[in-house]
């Protein structure tokens, strides 16, 4: 018998392209250090690798973000948004501070995985990469 969270991977990314245009282009950066730039006067991040994906964005809830610890105040959590996308499609373990560089160039920083018990798809909490 076929492992069942296997086999919710591969429905799940099959049967991912059937939500068509909701989905939108992006590009995963994976950020492995960061380092202070003292000519600049700001923290540089340092990308290890770039993963395109095509994700659903939606409005973060604060019932689907409240057990994450996001560092923000309650009245921040409106500039949260979800990036939902099967799991297959990310060769890397998404983890915080790495960022998605929407189509319309503007970045955002993980900060949260509400999580999926079949490992099927990441839902991954985002902020404004300004924000941090």
């Amino acid at each position: 018998m076929a492992d069942p969270a296997a086999l919710m991977q591969q429905q799940l990314q099959k049967n991912f392209p059937k939500f068509g245009n909701i989905r939108k282009p992006c590009i995963y950066q994976e950020i492995d250090s960061a380092y202070y730039d003292a000519g600049s006067g700001s923290v540089i991040k340092n990308i290890v690798s770039e993963h395109p994906l095509m994700a659903i964005f939606d409005e973060a809830s604060t019932g689907a973000v409240s057990n994450i610890n996001v560092d923000e105040d309650t009245s921040r959590v409106r500039e949260l948004k979800v990036a939902i996308f099967p799991a297959l499609d990310l060769p890397i373990t998404p983890k915080n501070h790495d960022r998605i560089v929407m189509e319309n160039s503007s970045v955002w920083s993980v900060c949260g995985n509400i999580g999926d018990p079949a490992d099927a798809h990441y839902e991954l909490v985002i902020r404004p990469w300004e924000a941090e």
